[in-house]
C-alpha cells in the first residue's frame, strides 16, 4: 500500500471554447501550459481535441470576457528558539465567458474555477514534535446556454484534499532515537452534471515508528488502513484494506449501497 496518488499521472481538462473569439482570427496561435510556483523541472504534455461543425463553412465567435486576478498568497512565521510555526494561505477565482455561432445557433460557454490552499507547520517541545496540516479545496463550474438563455448543460466539480502529519522524536539514554509518525490524508470529489451525481472518497490513515542508533535503523513497526468508496445513481462500491508491517491483514469490498 502506498500513499494516495503515489503512482498517478494527474490529468486535467481545460475548456478552450471561451477562447475561440481569439483563436478564429485567421492567425497562427500557440498554446502553452505550465506549473506556477512549482519546481523548475516539471514534465508536462497535452492533447488538443477539436469538435468540428460540418454544417457551417465559417464559425464566428466573440472576444473573450476574462476575469483572472493574481493568486492571493499570505505567509506567516512566528518562532521562539526551536519552537514556532510557518503558515501559507492562497486562493484564486477565475471566470471565462465566450459565445460561438454554430449551425444550431448561438452557444455561450462560461467556465468558472477557484481554489483555496492552507498549510501550516508547527514545531513544539524544542522541535521534537512536528505537525503539518494542509487543506486544499477546488471547484469548477461549466455552464452552456443557447441564444435564448436556456441551459444546454451544466457541470459542477468539487474537490477536497486534507492532509495531516505528526512526527515525534524521542531520545533514549543509550543514544537511540525513536521516530513516531501519524499520517492521514483524504481525496474527496463530487461531480454533478444535470441529474447525474457521482462522488469518490479515498481515505488513508497510517502510523508507525522506527528506532535509529547511529545511522542504522534497528527496529520498527507500521500499519496502514485505507477506505475507498464510489457512489452514483446506478451503482456503489467500497473497499477497505488494512496492512501491518508490509503485509495485507484485511481486504473487504462490496457493491452494497449504505443508505
Amino acid at each position: 500500500m502506498v500513499a494516495i496518488g503515489a503512482f498517478d499521472l494527474p490529468s486535467y481538462d481545460i475548456d478552450l471554447t471561451p477562447f475561440l473569439g481569439k483563436v478564429l482570427d485567421g492567425k497562427e496561435h500557440v498554446f502553452g501550459i505550465g506549473v506556477v510556483k512549482g519546481i523548475s523541472y516539471w514534465l508536462l504534455n497535452a492533447n488538443l481535441h477539436l469538435w468540428l461543425d460540418h454544417e457551417s463553412t465559417v464559425v464566428h465567435a466573440n472576444p473573450v470576457v476574462h476575469h483572472s486576478p493574481e493568486t492571493s498568497i499570505e505567509r506567516q512565521e512566528d518562532f521562539k528558539g526551536l519552537d514556532g510555526a510557518f503558515g501559507v494561505d492562497a486562493e484564486k477565482e477565475t471566470q471565462i465567458t465566450g459565445w460561438v455561432m454554430t449551425s444550431v445557433g448561438n452557444i455561450t460557454t462560461t467556465v468558472s474555477q477557484g481554489f483555496s490552499f492552507k498549510n501550516s507547520i508547527k514545531f513544539q517541545h524544542n522541535g521534537s514534535i512536528k505537525t503539518v496540516k494542509q487543506k486544499f479545496k477546488a471547484k469548477k463550474k461549466v455552464k452552456v446556454i443557447d441564444g435564448k438563455g436556456e441551459s444546454i448543460t451544466r457541470l459542477k466539480v468539487r474537490r477536497r484534499y486534507p492532509l495531516r502529519v505528526v512526527t515525534n522524536t524521542k531520545q533514549f539514554r543509550d543514544g537511540t532515537y525513536r521516530l513516531i509518525t501519524d499520517l492521514s490524508h483524504t481525496l474527496k470529489e463530487k461531480h454533478v452534471s444535470g441529474c447525474f451525481v457521482k462522488s469518490i472518497n479515498n481515505e488513508q490513515n497510517s502510523k508507525g515508528w522506527i528506532d535509529v542508533k547511529g545511522h542504522s535503523v534497528v527496529s520498527g513497526q507500521a500499519s496502514t488502513s485505507q477506505n475507498y468508496s464510489y457512489f452514483d445513481r446506478f451503482t456503489c462500491y467500497s473497499r477497505n484494506v488494512a496492512a501491518t508491517n508490509g503485509r495485507i491483514v484485511a481486504d473487504n469490498s462490496t457493491f452494497v449501497c449504505e443508505l
